[in-house]
């Protein structure tokens, strides 16, 4: 069963029927409110539009091997989603290899130029780009991938990338000065590119806070009204799920099936998670869930 987006589901540690009960209490019962309509959505980049999950815990096995090191899921959950200086730190704090970041992003660097030009899209998503573009759904993408890398990943990728006609937020963008799970990605995603004017942000720090209701203008020049709950993101980590969340924005979930076995192992020792809906893969995405032209 595809779960609905109302109300949100607490996604815990225990095991992977509670959640997916959740959603079918959701669905069956008719006295629910339809969602606010969705007018925009941000999409995450890495294991949700792109198959490269996959392709990070290679290369950060190869390094790891000379220090008899591996990348387990525990470590890697905690790196998905998060700026590549930040990841490195949390790397080598939990692994204890005797690098430095800088040298880390190097040896990443080095060995990701040749595998990054061949990652491929994951099932589901150029079908659901390309839908959402025909439908002039704005959409936009908040990443944390450096620029650098969002180019060798993309470049490739015309028939994925193109309908997002540059409405990039990466992880190295010069007005972004936290990563997930805050929510600053999102929120510099929406008012740059999708036209939510953001009411808060603290001038000492530079951090963004999300409004309490928002009105602006689109890139276009055409008057916005545009709230944070009226803006769908799609995320595969924990801290991309944090960040939207934070931003008041609504959450599709997308896990790597190992990363739902890696919260039911951990038996509530995760902090809760509150996703609006829970998919398998992005091939399950039903719009009429949100009010949006179905495929």
């Amino acid at each position: 069963l595809i779960p609905t987006p109302c109300p949100p589901i607490w996604i815990q540690a225990t095991t992977r029927s509670n959640y997916y009960l959740t959603s079918q209490m959701a669905a069956t019962d008719s006295s629910m409110d339809l969602p606010t309509p969705i007018k925009a959505v941000i999409f995450d980049m890495d294991g949700l539009l792109l198959d490269s999950e996959r392709l990070y815990t290679q290369v950060t096995n190869e390094i790891l091997a000379p220090y008899n090191k591996q990348l387990t899921w525990e470590i890697k959950a905690m790196l998905m989603g998060r700026p590549s200086e930040e990841s490195a730190k949390i790397l080598i704090e939990r692994t204890g290899i005797p690098l430095s970041p800088n040298e880390l992003l190097s040896m990443f660097a080095t060995r990701q130029r040749t595998l990054f030009a061949t990652v491929q899209p994951m099932p589901g998503a150029v079908k659901l780009i390309q839908h959402l573009h025909k439908c002039k759904i704005p959409m936009a993408i908040a990443t944390g991938s450096n620029s650098t890398n969002y180019k060798l990943k993309s470049e490739n990728l015309s028939e994925l990338f193109s309908a997002f006609e540059g409405k990039v937020v990466c992880g190295d963008d010069e007005e972004l000065k936290r990563g997930k799970p805050h929510p600053d990605p999102f929120l510099l995603a929406a008012s740059r590119h999708l036209g939510m004017k953001l009411e808060k942000c603290d001038p000492a720090t530079g951090f963004l806070e999300p409004p309490s209701s928002s009105t602006g203008q689109t890139e276009e020049g055409l008057e916005s009204t545009l709230r944070a709950d009226q803006i769908l993101v799609f995320e595969d980590g924990l801290a991309g799920v944090q960040a939207a969340k934070a931003a008041g924005m609504k959450v599709v979930w997308v896990p790597d099936p190992e990363l739902k076995n890696l919260l039911n192992r951990q038996n509530n020792q995760q902090s809760d998670i509150v996703a609006d809906q829970v998919l398998e893969s992005l091939l399950q995405w039903n719009g009429a869930d949100w009010n949006l032209p179905p495929f």
